[in-house]
């Protein structure tokens, strides 16, 4: 998920530098639990007025920092699903599900849960700009 952390104070470093990399205002909160942190990061898209919410649980491991369950939510300005973004325990013996990574999208209407590749902090900035210029109102680029 990160590209240089390899601690928890780094990871909370790398995450506000890529918050600051997006076009937007995002706020992050930390909260310890255990041997876990809670990072906690929510803002709003330029352009798009969309709202991003993300959750990531880490831990410290041997080889750096363990990221056992994540939520990057994207929603319109209308609270409407844009897709979300998870990683955690719960779907993997569900139809199609090839482990714990997985998307929520919206097709036909409905909201359905497709596998998903592992998404690192670059691939997910990659799809908040798409989205958010995909999304933006004419005449405010």
């Amino acid at each position: 998920m990160f590209a240089w952390a390899r601690t928890p104070d780094e990871a909370v470093d790398e995450l506000a530098t890529w918050a600051a990399s997006l076009p937007g205002d995002f706020g992050l909160d930390v909260h310890p639990h255990g041997e876990l942190d809670e990072l906690r990061l929510t803002g709003t898209l330029v352009s798009s007025g969309c709202r991003l919410s993300a959750t990531l649980y880490i831990v410290a491991t041997v080889d750096g920092i363990g990221v056992p369950q994540c939520r990057f939510d994207l929603r319109t300005p209308d609270d409407d699903l844009v897709w979300r973004h998870d990683c955690h325990p719960g779907h993997t013996t569900e139809p199609g599900m090839t482990g714990e990574q997985h998307q929520h999208l919206i097709r036909s209407g409905a909201e359905v849960r497709v596998p998903d590749d592992f998404q690192t902090l670059a691939s997910i900035r990659d799809a908040l700009v798409s989205a958010n210029l995909d999304l933006s109102e004419p005449g405010t680029d």
